[in-house]
């Protein structure tokens, strides 16, 4: 059982890093420059794309909170390398910018200002490290909070995400209407539990695949989650169409069915994926997903553009953007699966 969980949460990370990759590619803002159905389609992929760091969040909230560490324990063995990662990787991107960048230039104060603020450009999207980061800080805590965790809880925390993160937000477009600025609450108004992503995400994972028994989901219910996405979607991409809304205010709610439905086929209904060579093959590419993380920058400043003008001419743009995620997957993962070899980066990645 243990093995089973383990490959149905790798496989989410795949999925996650595959779509973290896309997020940073021309194919998820196709639906931008689009007209008729295809705008429609195109937002209905950048819907899904949304739920990358959230679904890194979950799986993370799964692993972590059912444990009992101590603080020293998270500081040396946790958030100690989580820094080393910060500092080794943001020295060698800044670096590689400003080698291959002429209009880049990078100086120790910038350097230092770039790694506390987390600002690396739109190029490198490190920012979810900081997150992670807050997360270990604060994870004894949370271990020792969950044990108490009910269902009530989990939907309480879950409608006060959905207050402030998709109710209000909607409610503003019609509030703009007729009156000349957004509402916005006090700045010193906080609900971080339910509306921080590293610490509502990982909350909402450890609830589901603790307490949500997946052998007990029927076609019917399947069929009703399937559909209750596509209606979120559906109302996602109009309010984001008509109201110029975010795409991702209903990312959660589609991340959670995504998480349920990936671990209902791998344990329910094709359980010969989490054994064998394929459940092996899941594994090792799984593990190698916080590599790729890091690397996919790298390769983009190198390649990317390259890449992009050499396949345009030829291809959909939607099929050079997931070509990419695939091509970054392979060459990232190659590169991640090598350095875990050496000492430096072994426990590093």
């Amino acid at each position: 059982m243990e093995h089973k969980r383990k490959v149905y949460l790798e496989m989410i990370r795949i999925i996650a890093i595959f779509l973290v990759i896309f997020n940073h590619v021309e194919g998820v803002t196709l639906y931008q420059t689009s007209v008729g159905l295809k705008t429609w389609g195109y937002m209905f992929i950048s819907m899904l794309t949304s739920i990358n760091v959230p679904l890194f969040f979950m799986v993370s909230g799964t692993l972590l909170l059912g444990k009992i560490d101590n603080f020293k324990t998270v500081i040396q063995k946790r958030a100690v390398r989580y820094l080393a990662v910060i500092f080794i990787f943001s020295s060698s991107y800044c670096l590689l910018r400003s080698l291959v960048r002429e209009d880049y230039e990078i100086t120790l104060i910038k350097y230092i200002y770039k790694v506390f603020t987390g600002n690396y450009d739109y190029l490198a999207p490190y920012w979810f490290l900081y997150g992670y980061l807050g997360l270990l800080f604060t994870l004894p805590f949370m271990q020792r909070m969950v044990k108490g965790f009910t269902k009530q809880d989990f939907f309480i925390l879950v409608t006060l995400h959905f207050i402030f993160s998709s109710l209000f937000p909607m409610a503003n477009i019609f509030i703009t209407k007729f009156a000349e600025k957004s509402l916005y609450l006090s700045s010193s108004f906080s609900v971080p539990l339910a509306t921080e992503t590293a610490f509502f995400y990982p909350l909402i994972g450890y609830y589901l695949d603790n307490f949500i028994d997946v052998q007990k989901l029927n076609r019917k219910k399947i069929i009703s989650l399937v559909v209750f996405a596509i209606s979120i979607i559906f109302v996602t991409s109009c309010f984001s169409y008509y109201g110029g809304l975010s795409i991702g205010i209903f990312d959660y709610a589609i991340a959670m069915i995504a998480f349920i439905l990936i671990k209902y086929l791998f344990i329910v209904k094709f359980p010969k994926l989490s054994n064998g060579r394929i459940a092996s093959i899941i594994s090792l590419i799984g593990s190698l997903t916080f590599g790729i993380y890091l690397l996919d920058p790298f390769l983009k400043t190198c390649f990317y553009f390259k890449y992009v003008a050499m396949t345009e001419p030829y291809l959909p743009t939607l099929l050079v953007s997931f070509s990419w995620c695939i091509i970054s997957m392979v060459s990232c993962g190659g590169i991640t699966y090598l350095l875990k070899k050496l000492p430096l980066f072994s426990n590093l990645l």
